[in-house]
């Protein structure tokens, strides 16, 4: 047994969880970004008036983790932040962050509708995701809407401010590890508990284990050398405060030793019939051995004798020691003995000589075997045999009694002779043949004979090239299995035909020349080479036109005659034309005979083109072009030709019009009523554009129109001139929108137009401030710029100056944050201002200003002549006060020590009540450890609760080795060591820790002696111990 103990697992986690304000994708409006540097903190104001107004407040140190959108801010005023690293304790199930922060955030700036609070936790450690929680006044509550933990923001929506935390929800504990483990006698062994767990639990055990065998609860192993066997029962349980405990039923097995490996003997294989005998080596202590043949169905075990009773497969003989005190049963390796069957005896001689084609049958396939059985032949029964001498028959013989038998084989030898064969030519196939050049090779030869012999052969053939008789033979030489024949065929090559050529396309093309012309040349061709030149015969071949030749070739030995024409064209020849460039022309003069006086070589006609009489239009070197018709129209052929003729341009006349629409008056834009006509020869009458100089102010303008020209004509100008009278610009100005005392007349109010440029002069001028007052006269007079072509004008409108609206600020961000003190705070001023220097001081009435929360102050202006009145309120938050806790870290103690009032002895400056954690009577381990108390002051509206830690140093006690031999004395020899004696390690904190006992001069008689050594643990110091006893003569 072990009692129960406390420490922390190996496994589990310890994180100090605390916060680091940041704003990132928060709600309510506006951007989220932050500054990438702090800025310095504002002296007036940070909060503006308006809807979806951001603020990211600077504390102390210029750091500026936070930012609020306010939904609606409708007076300005400070917004502050103050970080501290102490605050309320998180509420039930959550922890804060490492390092600890609180915020604490106010504002004088008076607002309405949700507040949204968004804070960067960058640099803090979180072990689950953190939600952000509001103070509000006597406990926390979770205002979280949203968490992004790849920027580290938390954002919270609140209506009201106060102190603000970051916490994170604690995870309750888990055992994770398995429920059972096993170990061995006089084996060491070793099993980690594992749990899981925000904060870090702390595990303890109870129950039972063997002797050898210890739990260390500050590493959660459980090891040692188990000195019995059997099953023993544990409870691990796991604590870290968050939920309830974690319990966990633990098994462990314990197994006995292992003896040393059995080891069998015996014959490697026993003849079906036969018997064996097997014999055992090695195994530990005092159990019999037994042999089993297990499920082996070919042999028996009798004692150690090995029978054979079915000679199949292996036999697998097994050797048992039974288990003691000491050991567990063990059980040899298998051993197999390969059980073999009997051979039987067959007879079978050679059988006489057979030829090819006879079949096998029991003449030759006569085994005689000596027992019985079936036999499978090979060949088989109704084989032929090839020819041959000495061939080999062979036999599987398969007994009956196949369990102790095997199957066995046998052979012999037999001949056989040589059979006939027939040759059979055949050249009917593609008949009839014709000579084609080349030897013909038509016919099919094959062999054939008994055994299924058909085989094609190689054919030799005499004069089967030319026409005539052709002769094919076949010879078959033999083969393993038939004798050597042969056989010939004749057949009839007829002769071939042949194909005359006529070619007549060299010197092509051809032209009359008045001479036959013979230009073809003629050949016969045909298979086998044959090409031979013909002689020509012409007829047509002397005028133009289409001229025949033909040519015939009468055969010879091999081929047939033939004969053959062509055709071939007789072109007509082209006649000379002579036509010089006549002299250039002017556009309007029509083509005649001194332009159009081409000759040629023959006798003919022409005709042109343009034709006589047209009229060109002007163009340097235009195509003239005539075509010329022969009188001999069958010899000649028709022809063309073409000359280049230049026509010179003809004069134009150009006419402007300006009478249209006059008289004209200025309209400020350019004036264009002209007309312009150019006329010429040739049907020329075409509109032009006008270019105009002074159409656009009063006086005379100019008109002139330019023809350029065209193909035909050459350019020419002309102008004409036009009087524009001045004209009257117009004013426009409507009466302006009342305006308030205070503002000065501007370009909203004085704001006339024209039609046209110009100054205007006003009365009163811009900047006047007007009294109060409804249709006052406003006055203008406008110069034209342009006074050349508009007159000077006047206007006047009337207007209504209301008066002006007054607003009061108050202030309350002077001397913020606040703290609760005992006495009315009165921090705030008050301002009525106004256009027209109005700055007047206002006395300031507050609400809720004594104890810790949000006070209001307000202020109110009854307004004058000039003014209307206003009200004016502001806001403060009066931060609770911090209790000063005293608590100086502690003496060290000595593990087993329960914690007192001598370590538990924090005072505070205010009355309250200390929570300690661990509580009064808590035993701790060994080591530097952690102690905290929350102070819970009696006023909790006015003043927060704290929680303050100190360092303890606990030392290891003292451990304690016992020793004890008494049991079963007194002892005699035996001739094996005796080991009688127990030890265990016993200190503070219900250590009770079973130990191994080493011996010396403990096998004979004599006194002997027995040692244990405790090494320690987390809590204990170790110790050792050694006690003596006698071991008497036998």
């Amino acid at each position: 047994m072990f009692g129960k103990q406390r420490t922390a697992s190996r496994k589990a986690i310890v994180i100090i969880v605390g916060l680091i304000v940041w704003a990132a994708g928060c709600g309510g409006g506006g951007s989220n970004s932050f500054s990438s540097s702090p800025a310095p903190p504002p002296t007036t104001s940070n909060t503006a008036p308006g809807t979806n107004v951001s603020v990211q407040p600077t504390d102390s140190t210029g750091a500026s983790p936070a930012k609020l959108v306010f939904s609606n801010v409708t007076q300005a005023g400070m917004t502050t932040l103050t970080i501290a690293n102490t605050g309320v304790m998180p509420p039930i199930g959550f922890l804060v962050g490492s390092p600890a922060q609180y915020f604490d955030l106010a504002t004088t700036a008076v607002f309405s509708g949700p507040v949204s609070v968004c804070i960067n936790y960058s640099g803090v450690s979180f072990v689950n995701s953190p939600r952000l929680f509001h103070y509000n006044g006597s406990a926390w509550v979770d205002v979280t809407t949203s968490v992004d933990t790849t920027n580290h923001s938390v954002c919270g929506s609140v209506t009201s401010f106060s102190p603000f935390a970051t916490f994170q929800s604690g995870t309750a504990s888990e055992i994770t590890s398995a429920t059972s483990t096993a170990f061995s006698v006089n084996t060491a062994g070793t099993f980690t508990v594992t749990a899981t767990g925000f904060p870090m639990p702390l595990l303890s055990a109870s129950g039972r284990v063997p002797s050898g065998v210890n739990f260390d609860a500050s590493t959660g192993v459980l090891s040692g050398t188990p000195a019995t066997s059997g099953t023993f029962s544990l409870t691990f349980t796991a604590h870290n405060g968050i939920g309830p405990d974690a319990a966990q039923n633990f098994t462990l097995n314990v197994a006995a030793a292992t003896q040393t490996p059995l080891s069998i003997t015996g014959p490697s294989s026993l003849v079906y019939g036969m018997t064996g005998s097997a014999t055992v080596s090695g195994g530990s202590g005092t159990g019999a051995v037994t042999f089993s043949a297990g499920t082996s169905t070919g042999c028996s075990v009798s004692d150690r004798t090995i029978s054979v009773t079915n000679a199949s497969g292996t036999c697998t003989v097994a050797a048992t020691k039974a288990g003691d005190e000491s050991y567990a049963p063990a059980t040899s390796a298998p051993f197999s003995v390969m059980l073999t069957k009997a051979t039987p005896t067959i007879s079978w001689a050679n059988p006489a000589a057979i030829t090819f084609g006879d079949v096998l049958s029991a003449t030759q396939l006569n085994a005689i075997p000596s027992v019985p059985g079936t036999f499978v032949y090979s060949p088989a029964a109704g084989t032929v045999l090839n020819a041959g001498a000495n061939q080999s028959l062979s036999v599987t013989f398969t007994p009956t009694d196949t369990s102790n038998y095997t199957t066995q084989t046998a052979s012999v030898t037999i001949s056989a002779d040589k059979a006939d064969s027939v040759v059979t030519v055949d050249c009917t196939a593609g008949a009839p043949f014709t000579y084609s050049g080349l030897a013909l090779t038509p016919c099919t030869a094959v062999v054939t004979g008994a055994g299924n012999l058909h085989q094609s052969l190689t054919i030799n053939y005499t004069n089967n090239v030319n026409a005539g008789t052709a002769t094919a033979t076949a010879s078959f030489a033999g083969d393993a299995n038939h004798s050597g024949s042969s056989n010939s065929v004749n057949f009839t090559i007829a002769k071939a035909s042949s194909t005359v050529n006529v070619d007549c396309t060299t010197g092509a093309p051809f032209t009359y020349t008045g001479s036959p012309l013979t230009p073809c040349t003629a050949n016969a061709t045909g298979v086998g080479n044959l090409n031979e030149s013909l002689t020509v015969n012409y007829t047509g071949n002397v005028n133009a036109g289409r001229a025949t030749a033909t040519a015939n070739f009468g055969g010879d030995a091999n081929h047939n005659g033939r004969t053959a024409s062509s055709s071939f064209v007789i072109g007509k020849t082209t006649p000379t034309i002579t036509w010089t460039n006549p002299a250039a022309i002017t556009y309007g003069t029509a083509l005649s005979a001194t332009q159009l006086n081409a000759t040629a070589s023959v006798s003919g006609t022409f005709v042109y083109s343009p034709a006589p009489g047209t009229l060109l239009t002007a163009s340097a070197n235009q195509t003239l072009s005539v075509t010329f018709t022969p009188t001999d129209t069958s010899n000649y052929a028709t022809q063309t030709a073409s000359i280049p003729i230049t026509v010179n341009k003809a004069d134009s006349i150009v006419i402007v019009d300006c009478t249209a629409g006059a008289p004209f008056t200025y309209t400020g834009s350019a004036l264009t009523p002209c007309t312009a006509t150019a006329t010429g020869v040739g049907n020329l009458n075409q509109s032009l554009t006008v270019n105009y100089t002074g159409n656009v102010n009063a006086g005379t303008a100019t008109a002139t129109a330019n023809f350029g020209g065209d193909a035909n004509h050459n350019g020419r100008t002309a102008s004409s001139s036009f009087v524009i009278g001045k004209a009257t610009p117009t004013i426009t100005w409507t009466n302006p929108a009342a305006s308030t005392y205070g503002t000065a007349l501007s370009a909203t109010q004085l704001n006339a137009t024209a039609s046209v440029s110009g100054t205007f002069v006003y009365s009163p001028a811009p900047g006047t401030l007007l009294t109060a007052s409804a249709n006052q006269t406003l006055s203008v007079t406008f110069t034209p710029t342009d006074t050349s072509n508009y007159a000077t004008q006047t206007a006047s409108v009337t207007i209504t100056v209301n008066k002006a609206d007054s607003t009061v600020t108050v202030d309350c961000t002077s001397g913020a944050p606040f703290t609760y003190a005992g006495s009315a705070l009165t921090p705030c001023t008050a301002t009525a201002i106004g256009v027209g220097n109005l700055n007047q001081s206002l006395t300031v009435n507050y609400t809720g200003n004594l104890n810790a929360g949000t006070a209001s102050a307000t202020a109110n202006y009854a307004g004058d002549s000039n003014h209307n009145s206003s009200t004016g309120a502001g806001s403060f938050v009066i931060g609770k006060a911090t209790a000063t806790i005293t608590w100086t870290s502690p003496a060290a103690i000595t593990y087993g020590t329960a914690l007192s009032g001598t370590q538990l002895n924090a005072t505070a400056s205010v009355p309250g009540n200390f929570a300690y954690i661990p509580a009064a009577g808590t035993v701790l381990n060994a080591g530097n450890q952690t102690l905290s108390v929350t102070f819970t002051p009696s006023d909790t509206t006015n003043y927060t609760t704290q929680n303050v830690p100190v360092t303890l140093s606990i030392g290891k006690a003292d451990s304690t080795v016992t020793v004890d031999c008494t049991a079963s004395a007194p002892f005699t020899y035996t001739g094996s060591p005796v080991t009688a004696c127990t030890a265990n390690a016993t200190g503070a904190g219900n250590l009770n820790q079973s130990l191994t006992v080493n011996y010396t001069n403990n096998v004979n008689a004599g006194t002997a002696t027995a040692t244990a050594n405790f090494g320690g643990d987390a809590n204990h110091n170790g110790s050792t111990a050694s006690s003596s006893f006698v071991i008497g003569k036998a």
